[in-house]
């Protein structure tokens, strides 16, 4: 099955393409590539068969993949059901995980309900908190330096102190 957005990168850009090798090299039916040369993608000539140069192809896929793009601003998750970029609900965004200089938050589609999620760095939770009431949960906040106590311990802090042998010298 082909992608719906084929890798411009797999076209030769010194070569020339008929439809049964676009169809081919991207795994997609020839109507489809017949579909793309009725939409803008064009043709060396009006000849049968109809080649097309690897650079008008690239260049083609290129700019579909390119206006297919839906950039979200700082106060806003990409809700995959919706296909829009949107503000969570009552603006609240929770933090998921904190790993390795990225955070994911995720939030609440307001139209749909379903849940979005976005990956942002860790630089720029300050950004997004200044739009969007972002909400750590209790790891995230333990790893922030929290003031609650580790739940790894089954002892309390008194039974600890009193249960610890004397250090040995």
């Amino acid at each position: 099955m082909g992608r719906r957005f084929p890798n411009p990168r797999a076209v030769k850009t010194h070569r020339n393409y008929s439809v049964r090798d676009i169809a081919r090299t991207f795994g997609v039916h020839e109507k489809t590539v017949r579909a793309w040369l009725s939409s803008g993608l064009s043709a060396v000539d009006e000849a049968r068969p109809v080649l097309v140069t690897g650079l008008e192809l690239r260049r083609f896929l290129e700019h579909r993949r390119r206006s297919a793009k839906r950039p979200c601003q700082r106060d806003q998750l990409y809700c995959l059901r919706c296909k829009v970029p949107r503000e969570p609900f009552e603006r609240r965004v929770d933090v998921l995980s904190l790993k390795a200089g990225q955070l994911t938050i995720s939030g609440q589609c307001p139209a749909c309900k379903v849940r979005m999620f976005r990956h942002v760095r860790n630089t720029d939770l300050h950004l997004i908190s200044a739009k969007l009431d972002v909400r750590l949960s209790d790891a995230e906040r333990h790893l922030n330096g929290g003031s609650f106590p580790s739940s790894n311990t089954p002892f309390s802090e008194e039974q600890t102190t009193d249960a610890m042998p004397p250090p040995q010298k």
